[in-house]
């Protein structure tokens, strides 16, 4: 065989591997395309289909109306505790729960570059905001989902804090599930997607504080316990979490935009009983921050005005609607 039919034999069976390639890729995509569709459909659990289409919902006004924004928040689900539109009418808030400072810089990098007139950033910086790896998790609910949520719904292909296996499991949310699908033939045989849809969320609002106490340390345990797991996986990760953020930081004051940093109030027995060391976020690391960087930061975690009404929260550390209009209200007479 000389080297002429030898080079013609070679493109020929590259040509042949490279059509059957694309037709696997299509027939793939054909797939996955009605698949993905039912799985949207009928999902594993309605307050994440509830959240994901928030996020959608959110994007998809951001790409229409990017030149209006002027306001944009961000941080874990404490951030709505502001009411954003009486503060500014053109704004948006992309709180997720459990969001890690990983996630939120990626957030707001896209988002401040896709709203070129954004003028202020508000972030909200929780106990743990400053101590948190979801990139770490290995649970199927909770953190691990804010940052696949982050990578499905994105339109951009970048990996937050190279985290590569959360990424392909975010990019093939809706056809990859934890439930194997039988929320999906449940839905299906049964037709009960109309009983699913809505979700009403616990409210301790009238419970009184015996009630509301004992969530507050129950929700204290819980984030102690994977606060010091996530320690315990990486020594370095509060040092970690401090260099991205004073790197975004850095990122917005070139751009001259207005940060705005808050942590927001917590029912008293909540704050109390989270480790030393997530207080030091809000007692001592973030003023800090904020002298250093020439920054604002508010921080209304022991403000009397709210820390002692359980009528103010849903639970322990999420205000209720009465508390976020009386808490909005507050936040913008310091602010302005």
């Amino acid at each position: 065989m000389n080297l002429s039919t030898f080079s013609f034999d070679s493109i020929k069976q590259f040509a042949i591997i490279l059509a059957k390639s694309i037709v696997f890729v299509i027939a793939f995509i054909m797939l996955c395309t009605p698949v993905e569709y039912i799985s949207l459909a009928y999902p594993w659990n309605q307050r994440e289909r509830q959240i994901q289409e928030s996020v959608r919902t959110k994007l998809s006004m951001i790409a229409d109306n990017h030149q209006e924004m002027k306001l944009l928040a961000f941080g874990s689900s404490h951030g709505n505790a502001l009411h954003l539109k009486r503060i500014r009418s053109c704004s948006e808030n992309f709180t997720l729960p459990w969001a890690d400072i990983f996630e939120i810089d990626y957030q707001v990098r896209y988002l401040v570059s896709v709203c070129g007139n954004v003028n202020t950033v508000v972030i909200c910086m929780s106990p743990n905001t400053l101590s948190w790896d979801n990139g770490s998790r290995t649970d199927r609910v909770a953190g691990a989902f804010s940052r696949r949520i982050i990578y499905y719904e994105y339109p951009v292909m970048g990996l937050i804090d190279w985290d590569y296996r959360n990424f392909f499991k975010g990019k093939s949310y809706a056809v990859a599930r934890p439930d194997h699908y039988r929320h999906v033939v449940e839905g299906v045989l049964l037709d009960n997607m109309d009983d699913q849809q809505h979700v009403v969320r616990r409210d301790f609002s009238r419970n009184g504080e015996v009630a509301i106490s004992k969530i507050a340390m129950d929700r204290a345990t819980t984030f102690n316990r994977r606060y010091k797991a996530m320690v315990e996986n990486d020594p370095e990760l509060s040092e970690k979490c401090e260099a991205v953020f004073l790197d975004l930081l850095n990122f917005l004051q070139l751009t001259d935009i207005r940060i705005i940093c808050y942590t927001p109030p917590y029912y008293y027995i909540f704050t109390e009983s989270i480790a030393d060391e997530l207080k030091e976020v809000m007692r001592l690391r973030m003023p800090a921050i904020a002298d250093k960087m020439g920054i604002e930061y508010y921080d209304f975690s022991a403000d009397s005005d709210f820390v002692f009404d359980s009528a103010l929260y849903h639970d322990s550390d999420h205000l209720s609607h009465q508390g976020r209009a009386r808490f909005t209200s507050k936040f913008m007479r310091a602010i302005f």
